[in-house]
């Protein structure tokens, strides 16, 4: 899954990166 691709996929890659940092 590529972040920036999709809006949805996005937002939740950068949740997710958030959440991870």
């Amino acid at each position: 899954v590529s972040c920036g691709l999709f809006d949805d996929f996005a937002k939740i890659c950068r949740r997710r990166l958030a959440g991870h940092n």
